[in-house]
């Protein structure tokens, strides 16, 4: 059997200019998440992240932390969905956009305001209604693959560490439970950053072993 450790990014920059990047909380997360793997056990043959920054610079703090010297690898399948397209296709005209993108729109980044904007474009995203340069059943169908596809690379008791972001950790996670769209919604709403979500890897298939492990993270733990 062997094992796959899907891994959230530290903390982001919610709010800032550049959403892609890590705060100062953020590596110091994705360290502690890579020590604590360390502790585990865990020696990866296969050290993989996304080519978001915040994906990248996760996996770079967590790997020093650890003391890794696997080689690390950039896979574009573990990259997040486009949340800023997702937004962009959120009609004006939509009730609930007005009501609530002014605050958005003036960088005021008020986060009641901004999560009933983006509660309503997930929603339209998820049931396909608009143009997305990628739809919410593309970017499923992305995860599962990328899952099934490292998968295939491990011999027994091989490990691999994949550092992503909660969205493919959660559509990875529905999928395993058999679970749709409302099952991949509740899940992303609750991935806390650089916690960590086991999938195990033997003959009768790959299965969920646990998921969103954040204890190791004591007073760095955050959602947002």
């Amino acid at each position: 059997m062997s094992r796959i450790f899907l891994v959230r990014h530290g903390q982001a920059s919610w709010g800032a200019e550049n959403y892609d990047a890590l705060s100062e909380l953020g590596h110091r997360q994705a360290a502690a998440t890579g020590a604590w793997l360390a502790r585990q056990g865990i020696d990866p043959v296969r050290l993989i992240s996304g080519e978001l920054i915040r994906q990248r610079d996760s996996r770079a703090a967590a790997a020093a932390a650890a003391g890794w010297r696997v080689a690390p690898e950039c896979d574009p399948a573990w990259d997040e969905y486009d949340h800023l397209a997702v937004l962009a296709a959120l009609p004006a005209e939509d009730p609930v956009y007005a009501a609530s993108a002014a605050s958005v729109e003036r960088r005021a980044f008020d986060a009641r305001a901004f999560d009933v904007v983006y509660a309503a474009a997930l929603r339209r995203w998820v049931l396909g209604e608009g143009d997305y340069p990628e739809t919410y059943a593309a970017f499923t169908a992305r995860a599962s693959a990328a899952l099934e596809s490292l998968a295939a690379t491990l011999a027994p008791k091989e490990d691999a560490v994949v550092v992503t972001s909660g969205g493919v950790i959660s559509a990875i996670g529905a999928h395993l439970l058999d679970g749709g769209p409302l099952v991949w919604d509740r899940l992303q709403r609750t991935v806390v950053n650089a916690s960590v979500t086991q999938v195990r890897v033997g003959a009768r298939g790959i299965h969920l072993m646990s998921f969103n492990e954040a204890s190791h993270l004591g007073e760095l733990w955050s959602a947002r």
